[in-house]
């Protein structure tokens, strides 16, 4: 390629935007024609070359069915005129003509290429719209027809060299294949937290990233992040198919927070069905995803319950009597709570909750925040004596002991 027609491609390729046209997604799978009939394609935006009858000629860039639905050709060696299209069908792996498949992976960059180039935006030139629209028409070709057809091929090569500017458009396609393929769906979507539990009052700090159907990071990608607790806010993947925010853990619980994904290209191929037998297929472009991709992900956020022990006074020996325990500051949840008492110790001597001093062990379930007390106790010998609860930990809490509530045994 010569330094001028290498300049005029740089500067067509950086005026492409990613602007397009915002259209309802096709749906997954492969669908049966619809009912609704449309009339046939007509050049839109592009080049006019001698027409000989196949698909292929005539026109090299973007055509229109209707007043706004994009299209471009698919079967270059069959007939190119239809009045009438008759269905539409969605696929994510796309027949040329003849019955051959052509493969997820170059269905999926053609859905992509279409979404993002295929509809030139109205804020470049019209000679930048023109050659955009060329080069996407090839590309389509040589992702979905290939053979004679790719942009280097003999018959590609014919039809294009009937402009001037031939070489510049099958290099922009080139570009734009070589480019984009890498980015294209379907698209790996994951939101991953700093860590699956934290305490009240810490910050959790979230990455959601965005690779491609073959581990590239896609950068721009429109978020919306919804931090637990908070408001959404909008957002974009940096360079590196990334978003990293945070989110605050004011309580105990579950805390919960999600992205979801704007205007993905889709990664299969939505194209209409001409009536006439032996014509050829379009193409739809300007095809987005709406709100796509959702991920949530939650952390669990453990406060410190607190246990206060009520008191017991003095009892008789031999007496039964339920000591009484109060839990506070807790996220609800049934876990077993144990109720220990210790002694007896003799006046003046220390206490505390010493293992060999233990005497009596009981389980008590507890729920919610509230007062709880333990079956019935009876001890046999006159004394001192203290008790202490430990609840254990779980999904929210963490545990909670206390050891004291001193009382006498007469």
């Amino acid at each position: 390629m010569t330094s001028p027609a290498r300049r005029a491609l740089a500067a067509a390729v950086s005026a492409v935007t990613l602007a397009a046209l915002l259209v309802a997604a096709p749906s997954s799978g492969e669908d049966g024609p619809d009912a609704r009939a449309r009339p046939g394609d007509r050049p839109w935006t592009g080049f006019a070359i001698p027409r000989t009858g196949r698909a292929a000629s005539g026109w090299i860039g973007a055509r229109r069915v209707d007043r706004s639905t994009v299209v471009y050709r698919t079967d270059p060696r069959r007939r190119g005129s239809t009045r009438v299209f008759v269905g539409a069908r969605t696929t994510r792996n796309f027949r040329a003509s003849g019955g051959r498949r052509v493969g997820p992976g170059k269905t999926s960059c053609a859905a992509l290429l279409l979404g993002r180039y295929g509809v030139p935006a109205p804020s470049q030139t019209p000679a930048d719209r023109r050659l955009q629209a060329a080069a996407v028409d090839v590309a389509v070709q040589h992702l979905l027809y290939g053979r004679g057809f790719r942009h280097d091929g003999t018959a590609q090569r014919r039809r294009t060299d009937q402009r001037a500017n031939g070489p510049l458009v099958r290099a922009y396609a080139a570009s734009l294949v070589d480019e984009n393929c890498r980015l294209a769906g379907p698209y790996r979507v994951t939101l991953v937290p700093s860590a699956t539990s934290v305490g009240v009052g810490e910050q959790v700090v979230y990455t959601a990233t965005v690779r491609s159907h073959t581990g590239a990071p896609v950068p721009e990608v429109a978020l919306t992040i919804s931090p637990g607790g908070t408001s959404p806010f909008e957002a974009r993947t940096d360079l590196d198919g990334r978003f990293t925010f945070s989110a605050g853990a004011p309580r105990p619980g579950p805390l919960t927070s999600g992205t979801v994904t704007h205007r993905l290209t889709p990664s299969q191929l939505r194209y209409l069905v001409p009536r006439a037998r032996g014509a050829s297929r379009v193409v739809q472009a300007g095809l987005k995803l709406g709100d796509a991709y959702p991920r949530t992900s939650t952390v669990a956020v453990q406060g410190q319950p607190v246990v206060r022990l009520l008191a017991i006074g003095t009892v008789e020996r031999a007496a039964s009597f339920r000591p009484r325990f109060r839990l506070g500051q807790a996220y609800p949840g049934r876990r077993p709570a144990t109720v220990q008492v210790f002694g007896p110790f003799a006046d003046g001597a220390e206490t505390g909750c010493q293992p060999r001093k233990l005497i009596r062990r009981q389980r008590v379930s507890v729920t919610t925040n509230g007062t709880y007390r333990s079956e019935p106790v009876a001890l046999g010998q006159r004394g001192r004596y203290v008790w202490r609860v430990a609840v254990p930990g779980d999904t929210y809490n963490k545990p909670a002991t206390t050891c004291g509530g001193e009382f006498r045994v007469d």
